[in-house]
């Protein structure tokens, strides 16, 4: 099968991004931060103890810690999802002697310190990142890893440390978003293109989505020990080779360090997903919840297959539709 990075290298032809070794707060600032540049920092990373973390390093430490995973029934990313609970060393080995595994179940944007306790100590916050920007660190696990084209929210900023194994990132500066078939505002993925990047043949995706021809793009190769900061409103794909280990810090930037064409629809995206989640508690108690998930449907705010999980999760959907699994009350 084509990865799909592989395809779009070749279709998009997109620039090498810059690197650096590292830098000060202020330099970030200046150079990196404040004129919303993505770049990769090879030596940020140096005295990091985590550098020496592998999978079979956690799965021998803390194996016995119960994490919820991601399980895609279909085996795409772009498609509906519902967690699963097993041990770390579980998932570890599922992903790792199962092919098969690969493609279904992710272990994304956990905690790190929820998931490693005090360990989580050993990847501090870089001096750069903002203190009161409330940062936190999450992380990311498996072989053969792909995230769906999406971006952070306003002021989110993140900076994605490899740990273990190499991981490409294809970037989109915020001007190229018209050419990604980002989803409406009202929807509750609004953050995310409706192009199915990770379906089994890509080989006619420009065709079907010709517009991404003119998008412009970047590409990072991140090697362990490298670190690439995305800023807000920067789409992106991530896609790992092999076993991959990942943590990823967010944090929120002050408003002069953010993306301001993408404050607008993103407020009034968060506002409407709120009053969408309390007209869905009302529709609950008045039990008409199925002619409200119909008209969703219909009018593009949910997919047809979120149907079944959408009153559950709403609260937690934002970027990502968990489904339900074995419950009668699923709509066919």
């Amino acid at each position: 099968m084509t990865r799909v990075l592989d395809y779009l290298v070749e279709k998009l032809e997109p620039k090498t991004l810059n690197k650096q070794a590292s830098v000060s707060r202020e330099e970030f600032e200046r150079e990196w931060l404040s004129p919303h540049r993505p770049v990769v920092l090879t030596e940020q990373l140096a005295d990091w103890e985590s550098l020496s973390w592998t999978p079979e390093y956690l799965s021998e430490s803390f194996g016995d810690r119960l994490v919820e995973v991601e399980h895609y029934p279909g085996g795409a990313r772009h498609e509906a999802f519902c967690y699963e609970k097993m041990s770390l060393a579980g998932y570890i080995a599922a992903v790792r002697d199962d092919e098969s595994n690969r493609r279904s179940y992710y272990l994304a944007e956990k905690p790190v310190a929820e998931v490693l306790g005090d360990v989580a100590k050993q990847c501090p916050v870089p001096g750069f990142v903002s203190k009161e920007g409330s940062p936190k660190t999450v992380l990311f696990a498996g072989w053969d890893t792909f995230s769906t084209a999406h971006y952070h929210r306003y002021r989110t900023q993140a900076l994605l440390a490899q740990l273990c194994g190499p991981k490409r990132v294809l970037l989109f500066p915020p001007s190229a978003s018209r050419f990604l078939y980002l989803s409406p505002w009202y929807s509750v993925r609004s953050n995310h293109s409706r192009v199915p990047f990770d379906r089994q043949h890509v080989g006619n995706l420009l065709d079907d989505y010709p517009d991404l021809s003119r998008a412009s793009c970047f590409l990072a190769t991140l090697e362990p020990g490298q670190c690439l900061f995305i800023p807000d409103h920067w789409v992106h794909l991530v896609e790992g080779e092999g076993e991959s280990l990942s943590l990823t810090i967010f944090w929120n930037a002050a408003f002069r360090f953010s993306n301001r064409m993408g404050f607008l629809r993103d407020g009034v995206s968060a506002g409407f997903k709120k009053s969408l989640a309390l007209g869905a508690q009302v529709a609950l108690k008045l039990r008409v919840e199925r002619p409200l998930l119909d008209a969703a449907s219909k009018l593009g705010i949910i997919e047809p297959s979120d149907r079944g999980a959408i009153m559950q999760y709403l609260g937690r959907f934002g970027a990502k539709r968990p489904v339900e699994r074995n419950s009668s009350s699923t709509p066919a």
